[in-house]
C-alpha cells in the first residue's frame, strides 16, 4: 500500500479518520497554549588592539604575540576556551542555561554570543556570565605571555544586555511531534478498521453461499469405544434359546479352567439349547 492508496482508504473510511483528525487538532491547540516558548539573549564583544602598538619606538617593549597572529586568532581561541564543557556544567549547576553558542566574526574581531533559556531571566543572566568569562579568557591568554598593560588587547561589550527575543522553536517541535503522532495513529487505526470490516464481509458472503469458513483448529479426536472384557448374557439370548458356554483354556494358563480374559476377543460362545441341554432341576445333574 502506497501513499495514494492510504489517502483513498482514509477518504473511504472518513467516519473513522475524521474524529481522529479532529482530536489531533484539538490536542495540538492545547499543546501550543501550554508549552512555554524559549528566549534568546544575544551579546556582542569587540576586541580592541592597544593604541601604543602603533608607536614605532615602543613596539619591542610592548610586544604582544597575539598581535602578530591577528585579533581574529585571539577571538577564536577565547571562544573555544569559553564554551568548555566544565564551564557549561557550572552554568547548569547554578540554574543557568548551558545552551550557549559563540561565533567569532571575521574579518571584524567581534564575538557574537547567543544564549537560549527557558525564561527571560535565565537567558539574560547566562549571557552576562558568558560575557564575563569570555573577557577573563582574553585577559588570561595574554597573561601567559607576560604582556604589559599598555600593549594588551582590550574587550568591550557593544550591547546593553537587552537583546532578548522570544523563539518558537520549542513550540514548533512540540507541535510537529503531536501532529506526526496523530497522523500515524489515524492512518493505523483506519487501516486496521478497514481490514476488520473486509474480513467480516467475506465471512458474511461465505455464510450466505452456504460455505463454512475455513478454520485452522482440527476437530477433536473420536473417543475409542470401551472394550468389554466379559460380556453378560442378555435376555434376548435366553428367549432365542441360546445358552452361554465358556470354553476351556488351551494355552496352559491357570484361570479355573476357563478361557475368560485369556483368549483374544470375546471367549464366550453362545450355542443353541439343543446342543447343550439345560440341566434338569429334578435330577440335579451337572456337566
Amino acid at each position: 500500500m502506497d501513499f495514494w492508496d492510504l489517502t483513498k482508504l482514509v477518504f473511504r473510511r472518513w467516519y473513522v479518520a475524521l474524529p481522529l483528525l479532529v482530536a489531533t487538532g484539538l490536542f495540538a491547540v492545547d499543546t501550543a497554549k501550554t508549552v512555554q516558548p524559549d528566549y534568546k539573549a544575544t551579546a556582542y564583544v569587540q576586541l580592541i588592539p592597544p593604541p601604543e602598538a602603533s608607536i614605532t619606538e615602543n613596539i619591542k617593549a610592548l610586544r604582544n604575540p597575539w598581535l602578530d597572529l591577528g585579533l581574529g586568532s585571539l577571538a577564536t581561541a577565547s571562544t573555544y576556551a569559553t564554551v568548555d564543557k566544565k564551564f557549561l556544567n557550572e552554568l547548569k549547576t547554578k540554574g543557568m542555561s548551558d545552551n550557549v553558542v559563540i561565533e567569532a566574526g571575521y574579518p571584524e574581531p567581534i564575538a557574537t554570543i547567543e544564549v537560549i533559556g527557558t525564561s527571560q531571566q535565565m537567558a539574560t543572566t547566562t549571557a552576562d556570565a558568558v560575557v564575563a568569562k569570555f573577557t577573563s579568557i582574553v585577559r588570561s591568554l595574554q597573561d601567559d605571555y607576560a604582556v604589559k598593560t599598555p600593549g594588551r588587547i582590550l574587550t568591550r561589550r557593544l550591547d546593553t544586555g537587552n537583546n532578548l527575543e522570544e523563539t518558537g522553536g520549542k513550540v514548533k517541535r512540540a507541535l510537529v511531534a503531536v501532529l506526526g503522532a496523530g497522523a500515524l495513529a489515524t492512518g493505523g487505526i483506519t487501516v486496521a478498521f478497514d481490514a476488520l470490516m473486509r474480513r467480516r464481509s467475506r465471512r458474511k458472503a461465505l455464510r450466505e453461499e452456504g460455505v463454512a469458513p475455513e478454520t485452522t483448529s482440527a476437530p477433536p479426536p473420536a473417543k475409542p469405544a470401551a472394550a468389554t472384557t466379559s460380556p453378560q448374557p442378555r435376555e434376548a439370548d435366553a428367549e432365542a434359546g441360546l445358552q452361554t458356554v465358556r470354553l476351556p483354556v488351551s494355552n496352559g494358563a491357570k484361570t479355573n479352567g476357563s478361557a475368560e480374559g485369556k483368549l483374544p476377543g470375546d471367549s464366550t460362545v453362545r450355542l443353541p439349547s439343543s446342543v447343550y441341554p439345560k440341566p434338569s432341576k429334578e435330577t440335579g445333574s451337572k456337566r
